[in-house]
């Protein structure tokens, strides 16, 4: 596994001690936790902490890729299956990355796991390729146009479209952009109302979902949830969430989209939000969910048979990576 290690920058130092030396660790919870809108489940652990990473589902299973493992950027991809609830290793990302734009889009009626932008380093600088696992080797598609290379975007792919919200270049930024695998093009889109990153989209209907995000600050956060309509090309302003937050995990499970975790959190000596809310698509109305087994930030989330997968991130603001591995499962799943 390739890796690159953090400068250590007085800053990045303060940050590792807040972590390390922070207050005590409260007691573990047991490995299953129920309410009345469901369960969450302790599962097989990630290899090692894992924090600012993707999430997908591909073929059934629950991929992760790239991110930070403590305190270095790696370049490992690895996969979860469900049904032996046991991890195993994929293609490795040609170097390593953080904050990835990665989605799932449907090329000549094949998946395609599709990195659309990412950040690298200790700076945090963008880095405008788009690579795409094509079998069991990685391949670059059309970068990004000059200057609008951007990570912790917002991301998510309808058929060989993956559309990219916002994210971070030097700053939050407001552009919007989508690349069409099948004829390796970028098209840009309307801007988003305001300047983003570490924001979240998900596809329902045909229609680009798009919540929470932060602008230029950890606490600049955002409950906003928009609509976006690919072919008008407009934003809907729709139904806030309950809890405002930037840094969280979203998927849709059962057709409903659920948005779980976060950080900027003012009221936790943590920093990191435990609040999971579910929208109802149908009615425009949120509804909270049993908290978080484990708090965190910095991870991803992804839907497969009617279950939330949430692998990874960090229970304290800023750098902290577990290896923590949880599932949501819906009273209405089986």
């Amino acid at each position: 596994m390739k890796r690159a290690a953090l400068a250590a920058s007085p800053a990045l130092l303060g940050v590792l001690v807040s972590c390390v030396v922070g207050p005590p660790a409260p007691p573990e919870p047991p490995p299953v936790v129920e309410g009345d809108s469901g369960a969450w489940e302790l599962i097989a652990p990630l290899s090692s902490p894992r924090q600012e990473h993707a999430v997908v589902a591909l073929g059934g299973e629950v991929v992760i890729l790239g991110g930070f493992d403590d305190v270095t950027t790696v370049n490992a991809v690895e996969a979860y299956a469900p049904s032996a609830n046991s991890w195993r290793s994929l293609a490795p990302l040609p170097l390593p990355l953080h904050h990835p734009n990665a989605a799932v889009a449907i090329v000549d009626g094949a998946e395609r796991l599709i990195v659309a932008g990412f950040l690298v380093g200790a700076e945090f600088r963008a880095d405008r390729r788009v690579l795409i696992l094509d079998g069991d080797s990685w391949r670059e598609g059309l970068s990004h146009p000059e200057g609008e290379g951007r990570g912790a975007s917002a991301v998510c792919a309808i058929d060989d479209a993956v559309y990219v919200f916002g994210g971070s270049a030097n700053g939050s930024r407001s552009e919007a952009s989508r690349y069409l695998a099948a004829s390796d093009t970028w098209e840009a889109l309307p801007d988003l109302p305001r300047r983003l990153d570490h924001v979240l989209c998900v596809a329902h209907d045909g229609a680009l979902w798009i919540v929470s995000g932060r602008e230029n600050g950890l606490r600049n956060h955002t409950a906003a949830l928009l609509r976006f309509d690919p072919v008008a090309e407009t934003y809907e302003t729709k139904a806030s969430m309950p809890t405002s937050r930037a840094g969280a995990a979203a998927a849709v499970v059962d057709d409903a989209l659920y948005v779980v975790g976060g950080e900027g959190n003012p009221d936790d000596p943590s920093g990191v939000y435990d609040a999971a809310e579910r929208y109802d698509f149908a009615t425009d109305t949120w509804t909270s969910i049993i908290a978080m087994r484990t708090p965190r930030h910095g991870m991803g989330a992804a839907g497969v048979d009617g279950v939330l997968y949430v692998p990874g991130g960090a229970p304290v603001q800023a750098f902290g990576a577990i290896d923590v591995n949880e599932r949501f499962v819906p009273v209405s799943s089986p």
